[in-house]
């Protein structure tokens, strides 16, 4: 149940005010052990957007309103960190952030359904634009898990890998 270890840890610490008995320590220990989830907050980033994900450490989010510019934007206060300007007019549904959060992969779909798309690589601390991929098929892009490289596929069936710091 949500909240359920929240709540029992909740109440050990009110009766340890009382008592620190042996067996008020070991109910402790089940409480941790028992799975849980904390409602925190929502995230104001309604319908406009038609792009919105978290980096990997739920410190930035990237937002884009259809086939305007992608605003990377802090999710403690709503900051504005940067602006990647669109580098087509195309509506961008997805993009991927590196395993670091320090590059961010943008789809923009060239036909509905995103079978056909454009792919814009950017560094983030940077605001810079790597390199940009023309009519990809529509997930031909992966990040190495480590190393600031891109794995791309072509409608052709070919692969490369790309260097993400100097091309």
């Amino acid at each position: 149940e949500m909240g359920h270890r929240v709540r029992a840890l909740d109440a050990i610490r009110r009766a340890s005010t009382i008592s620190n008995s042996v067996e008020l320590r070991r109910e402790s220990l089940v409480a941790l052990s028992l799975p849980d989830l904390r409602f925190e907050r929502e995230l104001p980033y309604g319908e406009e957007f038609t792009m919105r994900e978290l980096d990997p450490s739920f410190q930035r989010i990237a937002l884009c309103r259809s086939r305007g510019p992608v605003e990377i934007r802090s999710v403690s206060d709503d900051k504005l960190l940067a602006t990647l300007p669109a580098s087509t007019n195309l509506p961008a549904y997805d993009c991927l952030w590196s395993a670091d959060g320090r590059y961010l992969a943008v789809k923009r779909d060239r036909i509905n359904g995103g079978w056909r798309t454009d792919w814009e690589f950017w560094d983030i601390a940077a605001s810079r634009q790597v390199v940009v991929f023309r009519d990809l098929p529509r997930v031909a892009v992966a990040f190495h898990p480590r190393l600031p490289r891109i794995l791309v596929g072509r409608r052709t069936g070919d692969l490369s890998i790309w260097s993400l710091e100097d091309g």
